[in-house]
């Protein structure tokens, strides 16, 4: 398997990832993910990847469960997991602090602490983030998370997890 370096972040991705997209929790029995999981990861994929919105989360609970039976390393692998489409009231969908802070929090749930990248799923244009902001920290009990620069007023990259809880730096 060939690796590449994730952006500046030090962190080195498998050149394919594996998403569990409606599959996991909604097409496959938990036994057929994991048999795939584990064949991903010994072929030497290291990066997993979900939604908040996949299969409304119980896609992120199955391969929370996954991981945590597996007992792989956790310096073995990278989990990532998008925000936007959470719901159907009006905070619970979009890039507003609450909902991205929110959102993190129930996957971190689901994904039973196995979060290591948050990324925007798609820009938010009826939340506009400011340039003035440029790269931002949303603090919260458990967490901290930087979004990545804006571009035309978006957050493009991806909030990250600092793994030390009230580490703010």
């Amino acid at each position: 398997m060939e690796y590449r370096q994730l952006g500046n972040s030090g962190l080195k991705v498998s050149l394919l990832s594996f998403g569990s997209w409606v599959t996991f929790g909604m097409q496959v029995q938990d036994g057929t993910a994991e048999a795939c999981m584990k064949a991903a990861y010994d072929a030497g994929i290291n990066f997993f990847d979900n939604a908040e919105t996949y299969a409304d989360g119980k896609s992120e609970e199955v391969m929370g469960n996954i991981l945590k039976k597996m007992g792989w390393s956790r310096d073995t692998f990278v989990v990532s997991s998008k925000v936007f489409w959470g719901g159907n009231l009006p905070n619970q969908k979009g890039l507003s602090r609450k909902h991205v802070v929110e959102a993190c929090h129930a996957a971190l749930k689901r994904l039973q602490d196995y979060l290591d990248l948050y990324f925007c799923h798609r820009p938010d244009y009826k939340h506009r983030w400011r340039k003035p902001y440029g790269r931002c920290t949303i603090s919260s009990n458990r967490e901290n998370f930087s979004i990545g620069e804006l571009q035309n007023g978006q957050p493009t990259a991806l909030c990250r997890r600092t793994w030390l809880p009230g580490s703010i730096t």
